[in-house]
C-alpha cells in the first residue's frame, strides 16, 4: 500500500486505487499519514481537519471517519511481502501503522536528508535528489482546504523548490546540463520570483550554451520583482547576471568567491588603494618621508602611520612603510599612499 500525498490524496494498493472516501475523511487520512508510526491527539487532528471552528459533535464525526478508513484499509488488503497496514486506537488519539517510504512525503523527506550526508559524492547527492523529485506529482494535497492544509502545502512547496534547487547545482557541478532547463524553467513560471530558482536556471542555460535566454530570464525575473514586490534582485542573483555578462564559465563559482569575501569567512588582503597620479601640494611632507624611507637608521623594519586631520605621525629611522590607518578619502591619508606604493 502506497499513500500519496503530493497532488490529489490517493490510496493505492499494488496499481489499483483505493476508495478513502470524500475531502473531509480524505483530510483526516493525510492528518495522520505525515505522521505515520507516530501517535496523533483526537485534538490534533480535530484542529487539523476542522480548524479553530469545529462542529458540535466532531469527536463523533472523527470518530465514524476513522473507522470508515480503517475498514477502507483492512478491504484493500496487503501483499503478503509488505508489513500489514493497520490504523489503531491510541491514548487520547489514533496512529497510522505504515512504513514512511510508502507516503511520498516522507520518502521525500528522507531522500533529501540523505543527500546532505557528509560523506555523500556529487553522483550519490544527484540520485537521491533525482529520486525525490520523481515522486513530485502535483501541488500537495490538492483536493483538500483548509488552514492546516494550506500551512503543510506551502512548506512543501518550499522543500520541493529548495531540493530542486540543490540538485541542478550538483548537476552542473557533475557537468550534467542538457536535462536541466525544462524543469527548472517550468518550476519558476509557477514561482517566477525566486531569485535561487532564477539562478540556477541561469547558470543551466548559460553552460547549455543559452546564453541570451539566461539573460532574458534575469531582465523578466528582475522586471517581476521590482513590479510585485517593489524590490531589486538580491546580490546572488547580481552576482550570476554579472558573472555571465563578463563571460566567465561558472557563474557560482565567481560569485561564491565575491561572497565569501564579503562575509568575512576567508581572510581579504588589505590592500591600499591605487597610487594617486595627480596629488597637489604636501611637497614637504613627500619629502620628508622620502627621507625617512631613504634612512640609513636601524629603526625597525616596518613602522606604522596614522594621521587624522592635518596631523602626520612618522617612527623616523625606518626602511619600509608597511602600514597606513586612517580614511582613503581624506586629504592627509590620500598623500601617504604615494609613498606607501614606493
Amino acid at each position: 500500500m502506497r499513500i500519496r500525498l503530493f497532488g490529489p490524496v490517493e490510496v493505492h494498493v499494488q496499481d489499483r486505487g483505493v476508495d478513502v472516501g470524500g475531502p473531509r475523511q480524505r483530510c483526516v487520512l493525510a492528518a495522520l499519514a505525515v505522521t505515520a508510526g507516530r501517535p496523533v491527539l483526537a485534538d490534533a487532528l480535530i484542529h487539523r481537519v476542522w480548524g479553530d471552528r469545529p462542529p458540535a459533535k466532531v469527536r463523533q464525526a472523527l470518530y465514524v471517519y476513522v473507522a470508515r478508513l480503517r475498514s477502507a484499509i483492512e478491504r484493500a488488503g496487503t501483499p503478503e511481502w509488505n508489513e500489514p497496514v493497520r490504523l489503531t486506537r491510541q491514548a487520547r488519539g489514533y496512529q497510522l501503522d505504515i512504513d514512511p517510504d510508502r507516503v511520498d512525503a516522507l520518502r521525500f523527506d528522507r531522500l533529501v536528508i540523505e543527500s546532505r550526508r557528509a560523506d555523500a559524492t556529487d553522483e550519490q547527492r544527484a540520485a537521491s535528489l533525482r529520486q525525490a523529485l520523481g515522486l513530485w506529482r502535483d501541488t500537495p494535497l490538492a483536493d483538500l482546504s483548509g488552514e492546516w492544509i494550506e500551512r503543510v502545502r506551502q512548506r512543501w512547496q518550499r522543500q520541493h523548490i529548495e531540493a530542486m534547487v540543490t540538485w541542478a547545482d550538483v548537476e552542473l557541478r557533475l557537468g550534467n546540463t542538457t536535462a536541466l532547463v525544462t524543469p527548472l524553467a517550468e518550476l519558476l513560471a509557477e514561482s517566477p520570483t525566486e531569485e535561487a530558482l532564477a539562478a540556477v536556471l541561469m547558470r543551466a542555460m548559460h553552460a547549455s550554451g543559452r546564453t541570451t535566454e539566461a539573460l532574458d530570464c534575469y531582465a523578466a525575473t528582475r522586471k517581476l520583482m521590482v513590479d510585485r514586490l517593489g524590490i531589486e534582485p538580491g546580490p546572488a542573483l547580481r552576482g550570476i547576471h554579472q558573472a555571465i555578462l563578463r563571460g566567465e564559465r561558472d557563474p557560482e563559482a565567481g560569485t561564491a568567491r565575491t561572497t565569501t569575501a564579503k562575509s568575512g569567512s576567508d581572510p581579504v588582503p588589505a590592500q591600499l588603494p591605487l597610487n594617486i597620479a595627480d596629488l597637489v601640494g604636501r611637497d614637504a611632507e613627500l619629502a620628508h618621508m622620502d627621507e625617512m624611507l631613504a634612512g640609513d637608521g636601524a629603526g625597525a623594519a616596518g613602522s606604522a602611520v596614522c594621521g587624522r586631520g592635518d596631523r602626520w605621525r612618522g617612527q623616523a629611522g625606518v626602511r619600509n612603510l608597511t602600514h597606513i590607518s586612517g580614511r582613503p578619502d581624506q586629504g592627509p591619508v590620500a598623500g601617504r599612499r604615494r609613498p606607501a606604493h614606493q
